[in-house]
């Protein structure tokens, strides 16, 4: 069995960065959780439960954390132009604790998932190219080849962007200066299962990975392979099923009504 030490490494938020103004609403209505961030970067909006908060908060996959299904916010955010994404982060952790009373505590857990690792015929991976230091690098945008499509910022995935020319089965995902565990995460969220990454791959990278979508009808065509017969030959990396054990983060109390 292989041991997996260190998986949640964030550390404590600097208590000094927040938000310029913030709200929270409670929002059981809403059908399709997501965070992203406003043009500009001005605004952070977010439409999750405290789980997917905590997920976004922490860049963490939703395997790793503690879930609870209800009550689901919306938390409307102002920003700085300048936040970096890890302040970002930060910022979040603080209005979770500040607004919710989070704490929470980490534990060894046991999972069956997929392992990612280098395959043995190597990473075709390109290094990212370098961006200005006050651009917001684009990390991932998920459609149909064959259409141009808005850049999506930080964090976010664009699962409808137009297209054409197109089989109804086929997928694309393109990344812009992306981490194996932002990479990870997506794959988690596909497959719905722990995806955990022992590719020891620390930059960040360019990419862009023509797929079956594994959540289109099997009896629609599609001129790409399956999802992690994609990774292996355009990207280099092989995903194995197997259990490990990992960081698992558990919540010890939050307030379902936050204060104002």
């Amino acid at each position: 069995m292989l041991l997996l030490v260190g998986f949640l490494t964030a550390s404590a938020a600097d208590p000094k960065l927040t938000f310029e103004a913030a709200t929270i609403k409670e929002g059981d209505h809403i059908l399709n959780p997501s965070c992203m961030v406003g043009p500009g970067t001005l605004e952070y909006r977010c439409w999750a439960n405290i789980s997917g908060l905590i997920e976004s908060a922490l860049g963490l996959p939703a395997y790793a954390v503690q879930q609870e299904k209800a009550p689901l916010y919306f938390i409307d955010a102002k920003m700085a132009k300048s936040s970096s994404q890890e302040q970002l982060n930060a910022m979040l952790l603080n209005l979770l604790a500040d607004r919710f009373g989070l704490t929470y505590h980490t534990e060894r857990r046991e999972v069956e998932g997929y392992f990612l690792a280098v395959d043995p015929s190597g990473v075709k991976l390109a290094a990212a190219a370098e961006l200005p230091g006050d651009v917001t690098p684009i990390v991932f945008t998920v459609g149909r080849p064959g259409g141009a499509r808005p850049p999506v910022r930080l964090g976010s995935f664009d699962l409808n962007g137009p297209s054409r020319d197109r089989l109804p089965g086929d997928a694309e995902l393109i990344g812009k200066a992306v981490t194996m565990k932002m990479l990870v995460k997506f794959l988690s969220s596909v497959y719905q299962i722990a995806v955990v990454d022992e590719t020891g791959l620390t930059g960040t990278y360019d990419f862009v990975l023509d797929y079956r979508d594994p959540n289109r009808p099997e009896q629609m065509e599609s001129r790409w392979p399956e999802l992690w017969t994609a990774v292996q030959k355009q990207l280099g990396m092989k995903m194995t099923h197997r259990k490990g054990t990992i960081d698992f983060l558990a919540i010890d109390h939050f307030e379902k009504a936050p204060k104002e």
